[in-house]
């Protein structure tokens, strides 16, 4: 028993005196410069990874407004067209671009069949869309009201709307992105 317990303690000697051996051993640290050089670097990475997403999202955004504003020279909101699906899904969800005066803001039916307020917007060939922004806005008759986004794919009758319109039935908007008198909202 002596003799274990002797080459358990023994063993236990050589062991602490390794691992003194290590901590006493210098390590091999970085001056203070060198941390300090490697910070800044680090820091330019992350600053440089913000401006790719930035230019990314400015690059979607372009993307998006110029493909809304080639649909809208495609399918132009005048007197015979019809921006909304009868039979067919060929509008519903198209990017679309559409400027005009507010004529006035009205409750309609919209998404789920809640009653939202409406931007009517009446257009230079005098095309009435109604136009759902994304939030509350306030807006009032006569402001210039320019909007991208898709269209609904639903049809509003003139006559529901309360307004004389160059079409019987007019498409609508789900607006992404508004500017009221030049002011993105």
């Amino acid at each position: 028993m002596k003799k274990v317990l002797f080459v358990f303690l023994a063993a236990l000697l050589v062991m602490v005196g390794c691992s003194s051996e290590d901590s006493a051993a210098p390590k091999e640290e970085k001056p203070q410069e060198e941390l300090k050089q490697e910070q800044p670097e680090q820091t330019a990475d992350l600053e440089e990874g913000e401006e790719a997403s930035e230019i990314e999202e400015e690059e979607q955004e372009k993307d998006f407004v110029t493909e809304a504003e080639a649909n809208a020279e495609a399918y132009p909101a005048k007197p015979g067209a019809m921006l909304y699906d009868k039979t067919e899904e060929k509008f519903k969800g198209m990017n679309y671009h559409f400027k005009g005066e507010l004529v006035k803001v009205e409750k309609v039916e919209g998404l789920f069949g809640n009653m939202e307020d409406a931007f009517l917007v009446k257009n230079e060939n005098g095309y009435i869309m109604p136009i759902f922004p994304p939030y509350e806005m306030s807006a009032s008759a006569g402001d210039e009201i320019e909007v991208w986004g898709p269209l609904s794919g639903d049809g509003y009758a003139s006559s529901d709307l309360g307004v004389d319109n160059v079409v019987g039935v007019a498409g609508a908007m789900n607006a992404t992105r508004v500017d009221i008198n030049g002011e993105m909202q």
